[in-house]
């Protein structure tokens, strides 16, 4: 029988803006191999660090004598002079040089070349100790996932068997819900015409009541009974159909199927035709006095779409950054290319979005010539709905609210040229999604770093370069 190596008791992860957990309790055995999901800003970050013995959390939670814990957190990019490959790689060494029995680890793949990550999940998948992860990767998730914890809305419900598993029951949930609201959708438009019905009926009956009463002057005592027996029967009908009305209602608002991004890109002659857009011949790229590439030669058209590839350390991020003006990067050769202020970023950290502006006052500095009408509604379309939404700080914003916003941003002005720096990290599924659909439509030149595969075909980036090399 396996023992108990972490008991978690009455946890609370509450922040000013919203409660990813209240009081919850379960236990980790030995041995269990547990992936958090849910989306971003769910608290799967958080409950990891609680149970590394983070503070700011309710609760209480019980490390069990004799284990060694490690944990990696997320890997925020590069730094140090590491590529954010090589950094998760030496986190991760340095994580398992503890010989840990139980390992905690906060999106491990993210910057993982094809290579590098396979190594990574073939470990883990021989690790002997116990294993907590947070994951969007689906084959990690496949591979090393027995037991999983979908963190939402503000509850933790426990899934255990494989992934595939998993992923069709919250597939048959979903059908299940559609096919509840196309029923209920039907029982309501069913329900507002007894209503009308009804009101017409007791229409009428008041009509005849008062042509009657005129009628017979002797027996308007009759007529008035009627009369009331008539209106008290159909009142009664009403507030029993209301009564049903409202319970439908909130049935109906309780089912929450996720909604779906349709942008509008604002092109304001700054994309089209079939021009060269970037144009790179013998091109190096140095830090000072050290070149770390050299023999550059690509040509980008307007509307190519184009993956950066390369290993992890080659370069890929650095040569973005050149092309978009770096001024801590010195370049030789011949660089022609848009002017910075046509060029987009979309990158994992979201830099284009002022953390101190709501997601209002963002777009405003973007487009100051807009109205207020045309900013909320473009807003409307990223999902920013509600007042509460566009004039909170965006450094309250969930990881995929500060997706949506970028992307916004990027509609409102769309450049000449948009550059994806592992952008897919950290997202979730819907987040995802939502990228997905904005860039399969985006109209202009793209230029992607990205190891994530899937994520690269979604969006129809298939031309690599240099040609023939992974991502």
């Amino acid at each position: 029988m396996s023992r108990q190596i972490v008991a978690i008791q009455k946890l609370s992860i509450i922040f000013p803006q919203k409660t990813c957990l209240e009081e919850f309790s379960q236990s980790v055995q030995e041995g269990d191999r547990i992936a958090l999901l849910g989306p971003n800003g769910g608290g799967k970050s958080s409950l990891l660090r609680a149970i590394c013995g983070g503070s700011g959390f309710g609760g209480v939670v019980r490390v069990a004598e004799g284990v060694v814990l490690a944990a990696v957190p997320q890997i925020s990019g590069a730094g140090d002079g590491l590529s954010g490959g090589e950094r998760s790689k030496r986190a991760l060494t340095e994580a398992l040089a503890k010989s840990p029995n139980l390992l905690l680890l906060d999106e491990p793949t993210n910057h993982l070349d094809v290579r590098s990550r396979g190594s990574l999940i073939s470990l883990l998948e021989h690790f002997s100790g116990t294993l907590l992860f947070a994951s969007h990767d689906d084959e990690l998730l496949e591979r090393c996932g027995k037991i999983f914890w979908h963190l939402e809305n503000g509850s933790l419900r426990v899934f255990r068997g494989s992934y595939g598993d998993y992923r069709r029951s919250l597939e048959e949930r979903r059908s299940t819900l559609e096919r509840e609201l196309e029923r209920l959708g039907g029982k309501r438009k069913e329900l507002e015409e007894k209503i009308q019905a009804e009101q017409r009926r007791a229409k009428r009956s008041r009509a005849v009541g008062r042509a009657n009463g005129k009628k017979d002057k002797w027996d308007k005592c009759t007529t008035f009974a009627k009369s009331q027996w008539a209106e008290r029967s159909s009142g009664k009908n009403l507030r029993r159909l209301d009564e049903e009305r409202r319970k439908l209602a909130e049935r109906l608002s309780d089912i929450r199927l996720p909604p779906a991004i349709v942008p509008t890109f604002h092109l304001s002659g700054r994309a089209g035709g079939s021009k060269i857009v970037l144009s790179i011949r013998d091109g190096s790229v140095a830090y000072g006095e050290r070149k770390v590439l050299e023999g550059i030669n690509l040509t980008l058209f307007s509307g190519e779409r184009l993956a950066i590839a390369g290993r992890n350390g080659s370069g890929k991020s650095t040569l973005l950054r050149a092309i978009g003006g770096d001024p801590a990067l010195r370049r030789w050769g011949c660089w022609d290319g848009p002017a910075r202020e046509d060029i987009g970023l979309l990158d994992q950290d979201y830099g284009t979005v002022d953390r101190s502006k709501s997601p209002l006052e963002n777009l405003r500095a973007l487009v100051p010539h807009w109205s207020v009408r045309d900013l909320r509604k473009h807003l409307q379309s990223f999902l920013f709905q509600k007042d509460g939404e566009i004039s909170l700080p965006a450094s309250q914003l969930s990881g995929g609210e500060l997706v949506r916003l970028a992307l916004a941003l990027v509609a409102a002005r769309t450049p000449k040229l948009l550059i994806l720096d592992e952008a897919a990290n950290n997202v979730d599924r819907e987040t995802r999604r939502h990228m997905v659909a904005v860039l399969r439509d985006f109209p202009a030149a793209l230029l992607a770093v990205s190891h994530d595969e899937n994520f690269l075909l979604e969006s129809k980036i298939t031309r690599r370069w240099p040609s023939g090399l992974d991502c």
